[in-house]
């Protein structure tokens, strides 16, 4: 057994020796030129697919959603929508009239392991309400008997329009 071990090591001790390239060879890479390319005419399949909305961040405490973060970005034109289950339903408002609505899925009632089913009585949503024209105010309507809550989102729609002035949203 010593002596097959010994002579495993022995010849992979020669062939390692015998690998090692004695001369020195030039390795080369290339690439090809850098070619400037229009973000717009390379990006256009998939801008075409988007428009601006909304991306907003409301924390439920109990019947009481609180409007955490909102952000103008771009999101697909046909936002998937839930259709099932007990839904939150967003509104966005120009000067009291509804322009744009969504509903995403509330996530209250939740399955855990070993205990079943839990009612969550804080939690967090996150939705995409598209902008097909400017909006002021987000209304959110949780699911039963509870009143609608108001948010006013004009300094939002500011910012985006300070950093994106061509934008539809921005034309008065």
């Amino acid at each position: 057994m010593r002596m097959i071990l010994t002579s495993i090591i022995l010849v992979s001790a020669m062939v390692i020796v015998n690998c090692a390239s004695t001369k020195s060879e030039r390795f080369s890479a290339q690439t090809s030129e850098p070619i400037s390319v229009n973000p717009q005419t390379d990006n256009s399949v998939v801008l075409d697919q988007l428009i601006p909305g909304l991306i907003v961040v409301i924390d439920i405490d109990g019947n009481t959603p609180s409007l955490i973060e909102a952000h103008v970005a771009s999101i697909p034109k046909s936002p998937s929508q839930q259709k099932l289950g007990e839904l939150i339903n967003i509104n966005g408002l120009s000067d009291g009239e509804m322009v744009t609505s969504t509903a995403i899925p509330d996530q209250r009632v939740n399955a855990h392991e070993m205990s079943g089913l839990v009612i969550l009585e804080k939690r967090t949503v996150i939705g995409a309400l598209p902008l097909p024209q400017r909006i002021d105010t987000l209304e959110v309507l949780l699911p039963g008997e509870v009143p609608p809550k108001l948010f006013n989102v004009r300094k939002q729609i500011e910012d985006y329009c300070k950093k994106n002035p061509k934008s539809y949203l921005c034309q008065k």
